[in-house]
């Protein structure tokens, strides 16, 4: 965040830390792990830019953008599912398997 296209993913066990950087994030992110596997985590931007990262490999491995450009503001993954609610107040939803969005819905 702090439009700093960079984060990272601390191993809070080993106390390691891993620095990632985007080409495309610059503000605003709401961190995510897929499925609550630490290997993937959703980052979104200020700008509708969404990322998934790949933290063993630190790529990434999908990129998506919503059509408003307006970021997201909270996210969450569960049972192969990708919810993510956005400053549009629209809530999108995701299948983790292919990365598809399958729902919009207004709130």
């Amino acid at each position: 965040g702090n439009n700093k296209p960079y984060f990272y993913v601390i191993d809070v066990e080993s106390g390691k830390q891993q620095k990632s950087k985007s080409k495309v994030l610059d503000d605003g992110y709401s961190p995510c792990f897929i499925n609550g596997d630490s290997q993937y985590v959703f980052m979104g931007g200020g700008k509708g830019h969404m990322e998934i990262w790949d933290t063993k490999k630190n790529e990434v491995i999908k990129e998506l953008k919503n059509e408003t450009g307006k970021g997201p503001k909270a996210a969450a993954s569960v049972h192969n599912v990708l919810a993510v609610g956005s400053a549009d107040h629209k809530l999108r939803l995701y299948d983790v398997r292919t990365w598809e969005r399958f729902y919009v819905k207004d709130f």
